[in-house]
């Protein structure tokens, strides 16, 4: 005999943005108790309101991930995928329907959608709520939190991670092994500058960073602003001259001390908290440095939300541009581990 289940057929919707552990136990849940499940993925158009939306994946990614989850469950013949247009995906005139998965979060549209199906002259839905799943930080993993850069999709705190890098200590100190590979430049190269304005007005990144003097100056020069710009008046001839001290402006309200080769934690705090000021409140951050700046182009690559174009000046080739992403997140993780306390 097959497998009894509490509902013949159940219903979820949802993003499913960056497919993550939540969503996995979200689905887990429906296959559950359910027999036949409809999963309702929002289109493109409907989440282009939402918070970072230039970060969101497409609807046919989204759905791709879904897939996979369910191929690799073996719950592909069980459900039935479909795009949404709106929070009730036809759901209130579905006959069928006997339950609907949700989050807490979306616990007030499960009623609404019961209030539309009793005017309907049909049955509510039972509703299930799913608990939360929280992340490493033991705040709930969200699509939102990893478009923000807090987070990974399994959970996990990238500064947490860095935190127990540092453990008691209050610096990172750049081993001698690893200088050889951060010569090397983390993204793509510019050595004039019509063609990094040329690839800003292409990509046109909704968050642009900078780390270093003379980068920030030519932006600025240049009608581009960056939102956090790192810098420690200094270049490569020795100290900037006064024009670039005065297109950059003097009014900062972040100044902290990083020694050459290190990376101070309180750097890593100072850059992780500007983040989220910029994320919050929109406000521009400046940071000045008292030492060095140099190595700080990592944890802003890492704090930065996904899709972020993070801008840092090269000795030998000019500047260099990274793009902020999930696999260049796990790369700095990567980097940061082989540093010493």
């Amino acid at each position: 005999m097959g497998k009894k289940y509490q509902y013949k057929k159940i219903v979820l919707g949802g993003t499913f943005d960056h497919f993550h552990k939540g969503h996995q136990k979200f689905l887990e849940k429906a296959f559950v108790i359910g027999e036949k499940v409809l999963i309702g993925i929002t289109s493109d158009k409907m989440v282009k309101d939402k918070f970072l939306a230039d970060s969101i994946e497409s609807f046919s990614a989204r759905k791709e991930n879904v897939y996979k989850f369910l191929i690799k469950k073996n719950w592909q013949d069980k459900a039935r995928i479909i795009k949404i247009n709106d929070f009730t995906g036809g759901v209130e005139k579905l006959k069928k329907a006997e339950a609907i998965v949700v989050s807490k979060n979306t616990y007030a549209n499960a009623l609404k959608i019961n209030n539309l199906r009793e005017k309907n002259g049909l049955k509510k839905l039972r509703i299930i709520v799913v608990p939360d799943v929280l992340a490493q930080d033991r705040k709930i993993i969200s699509s939102e939190r990893i478009r923000a850069g807090e987070i990974d999709r399994d959970g996990k705190s990238y500064w947490l991670r860095v935190a127990c890098c540092l453990k008691d200590g209050k610096r990172l100190v750049l081993p001698e092994s690893l200088k050889e590979e951060l010569r090397k430049p983390l993204g793509k190269v510019f050595s004039k500058t019509k063609d990094l304005l040329n690839f800003i007005n292409e990509k046109k990144p909704e968050f642009i960073f900078s780390v270093g003097d003379i980068v920030s100056y030519h932006l600025i020069k240049n009608k581009i602003n960056p939102l956090l710009l790192i810098f420690d008046w200094k270049t490569k001839r020795g100290e900037v001259d006064e024009e670039v001290k005065k297109m950059i402006g003097s009014n900062f309200s972040n100044k902290i001390v990083n020694q050459p080769g290190t990376i101070s934690k309180e750097a890593f705090i100072t850059i992780k908290n500007c983040v989220e000021k910029i994320l919050t409140k929109k406000e521009k951050q400046k940071v000045f440095i008292e030492g060095e700046e140099d190595l700080l182009a990592l944890p802003v690559i890492l704090f930065s939300p996904l899709n972020s174009l993070i801008l840092y000046g090269h000795w030998q080739l000019g500047v260099v541009g990274v793009v902020s992403d999930e696999k260049m997140k796990k790369k700095m993780i990567g980097l940061l581990k082989k540093f010493e306390k």
